[in-house]
């Protein structure tokens, strides 16, 4: 079993960890998630890394803005236009974040389940190696992102400031 149920770490009954929007004002999704949930946030500016469908190495950052409260968390995602943090039409949902032990493997059996990578993450220096996450398009709607669980506890702590 690759999918680690939350359950695993005290933390929740499912591996689904957070729930994660692109918005086109962050300041103004935030207050209404606040306004509408009583939602508290912790911001962050992170660079992300990955290679995409194209087989293209994309370098972002991100303006982002997590919930402190779980424990499914909401992520706010500041739009960027050209990459998968695009702001587009369809689900408002952008996508819903699973951790995993084995990235690479899970990311093979979603895209035998129909699933088809659109982001895969490097590694921060060498472009070689995979990341730790990978981004799924669903066909469904929204898209599927896998985030090994070595970065549990730094997202956790992270989060608590």
């Amino acid at each position: 079993m690759t999918f680690i149920p939350a359950s695993a770490f005290g933390v929740g009954t499912s591996g689904i960890y957070h729930v994660g929007y692109v918005v086109a004002d962050l300041d103004a999704a935030m207050t209404q998630f606040t306004d509408a949930i009583g939602a508290r946030w912790v911001d962050h500016v992170v660079r992300a890394r990955y290679r995409d469908a194209a087989e293209q190495v994309v370098e972002v950052e991100l303006h982002t803005s997590f919930t402190l409260d779980g424990p499914v968390h909401v992520e706010l995602i500041q739009a960027a236009p050209g990459t998968i943090w695009e702001l587009g039409p369809g689900p408002r949902i952008h996508h819903i974040g699973l951790w995993t032990d084995d990235v690479a493997a899970e990311a093979q059996r979603l895209v035998r389940s129909g699933l088809p990578v659109v982001a895969g993450g490097l590694d921060d220096v060498d472009a070689s190696v995979p990341g730790y996450f990978s981004y799924h398009d669903n066909p469904h709607g929204g898209k599927v992102e896998l985030v090994h669980i070595d970065k549990q506890q730094g997202m956790h702590d992270w989060i608590r400031g």
